[in-house]
């Protein structure tokens, strides 16, 4: 247990610049390209906050520490890849999410990250999460179906898309304001959204 407390103070120590300051190999990577830094340093502060959570159970504060080096070195082997940026982008942003869809962190703060937010498709039984990176260009992550989805600018109508783990994802707003979700089903679902400005 003492091993774990160790690790979460070295995954939530606050640095002024982990582009520069951290000692763990995949920061000066994900720091190369402007859309993989802003989402890999909003990861780190969300991780900051959840080990300054008042309160929190040693137990739970250590299985946190633990899941958050088990990312880190998941960030480390996108090293081993042709693109390592691309690769950091989705496990710092679903790692993200994760944090956010937590319990341990306050209601009100302020980011780049927005959510999350419940999308409900009669299809399926429980609703897809969504949590809104206001990047640019802007991004969704959703769960379950576990992807990233980046806002189609050249859209006429407001669409993400992203690969998933068995294909394409589209999200989307049709002209009649309908939400609509492809490649989770055989078709196209007509969609719920509790907020749709995290769509626009």
């Amino acid at each position: 247990m003492r091993i774990l407390f160790c690790l979460f103070l070295m995954t939530g120590t606050a640095l002024a610049d982990p582009c520069t300051q951290s000692p763990r190999a995949f920061w000066s990577e994900a720091c190369s390209d402007p859309l993989s830094r802003a989402v890999t340093l909003e990861m780190e502060a969300l991780i900051t906050e959840v080990r300054e959570t008042p309160g929190l159970h040693p137990g739970t504060w250590a299985a946190l520490g633990l899941r958050a080096e088990m990312v880190y070195g998941q960030l480390d082997d996108c090293l081993g890849t042709g693109a390592p940026p691309a690769c950091m982008l989705p496990l710092a942003a679903g790692y993200a999410a994760e944090l956010l869809e937590g319990p341990y962190l306050n209601d009100e703060r302020e980011g780049l990250a927005r959510g999350p937010v419940d999308l409900l498709c009669p299809q399926f039984a429980r609703p897809f999460r969504l949590t809104r990176f206001d990047t640019d260009p802007a991004l969704i992550w959703i769960s379950p179906g576990y992807a990233l989805l980046t806002r189609d600018v050249d859209a006429r109508n407001v669409v993400f898309g992203g690969d998933g783990p068995n294909g394409t994802i589209d999200l989307g707003i049709t002209p009649a304001g309908q939400v609509v979700l492809t490649g989770l089903s055989n078709r196209p679902m007509p969609c719920m959204i509790a907020d749709e400005t995290v769509l626009r």
